[in-house]
């Protein structure tokens, strides 16, 4: 789950059915009100609430699953969660200064998340370039997490950014190339996947760097009609800047032309590992 920064304050967004909900847990802290507070509120205002379309009530298998993913207590019996317009419902009479503050946040930032993305084409410049590097300080906190440092980390970060908002953070600063970490060994695919998971092969870990936006594949027509094969790939900008580079492995092909190879920093380990762990969620 992506963590975005409301009012200084860090969040998971949450989605349920593809549609961002909050929990009466995260309005209290957002909010940095007394907790229970929220669902104190909304239990004495129930009547005035529609289900579906202002909150829905979880059953005990999808309670049970955000508790594993740390989004309520474990051995929560009952639990509702909100909506935007719920949201706003519950937040309404709240007048005090850090209602102004938040409010605008959340509906901008945190229940501007459809299927996964938020959408900031339609903020003015200022809101987007906060919302743009609140996101990013979220991932590049995860990224931190797991072990990534320094150009890697921020890498990570931006890819990740890219990924939830449209927008290329290292194009947007101007930032054409991120040096890997000279002490870095460098080594080919088969290799990152001996790391990752001895079972994947070559071919497999270079689908992984492609869907990770590291490297391209030039395609051409295979023998079988309709087929197309892998001639080459070719490394991206994102892949230059996480630190990839094109060897010469001293051997030639029937043509007799020399055969390169992409070969990459061992921190790209810990980014093919990560999604790995993704697709298995």
């Amino acid at each position: 789950m992506p963590t975005v920064s409301i009012g200084g304050v860090d969040v998971k967004r949450i989605t349920y059915r593809g549609e961002p909900i909050v929990t009466m847990s995260q309005v209290d802290e957002i909010h940095q009100r007394p907790d229970d507070t929220a669902r104190r509120t909304f239990n004495e205002n129930r009547d005035r609430f529609v289900e579906g379309a202002d909150f829905h009530s979880l059953t005990s298998d999808e309670i049970r699953t955000m508790s594993q993913l740390g989004i309520f207590p474990s051995r929560t019996a009952r639990a509702n969660v909100l909506t935007e317009r719920g949201y706003l419902k519950l937040t309404k009479p709240m007048n005090d200064d850090r209602a102004w503050e938040v409010q605008g946040d959340m509906v901008d930032v945190y229940f501007a998340a459809q299927e996964g993305a938020i959408d900031v084409s339609r903020l003015p410049l200022s809101k987007k370039l906060k919302t743009v590097g609140d996101v990013m300080h979220g991932f590049s906190r995860l990224a931190g997490l797991l072990g990534l440092k320094g150009n890697q980390r921020a890498l990570s970060a931006a890819m990740a950014t890219q990924r939830e908002t449209g927008v290329n953070v290292l194009e947007l600063t101007g930032v054409t190339h991120l040096k890997a970490d000279i002490s870095q060994q460098f080594i080919n695919s088969t290799s990152v996947g001996e790391r990752t998971d001895p079972t994947k092969t070559a071919n497999e870990v270079n689908l992984i760097l492609e869907k990770l936006g590291l490297q391209a594949a030039h395609r051409i027509p295979g023998k079988r009609p309709g087929k197309m094969r892998i001639a080459y790939w070719d490394l991206t900008d994102a892949g230059r800047a996480a630190g990839g580079d094109i060897f010469d492995t001293g051997k030639k092909d029937f043509k007799g032309r020399p055969v390169k190879q992409i070969m990459w920093p061992t921190s790209v380990i810990a980014l093919v590992q990560r999604q790995l762990t993704e697709t298995l969620l």
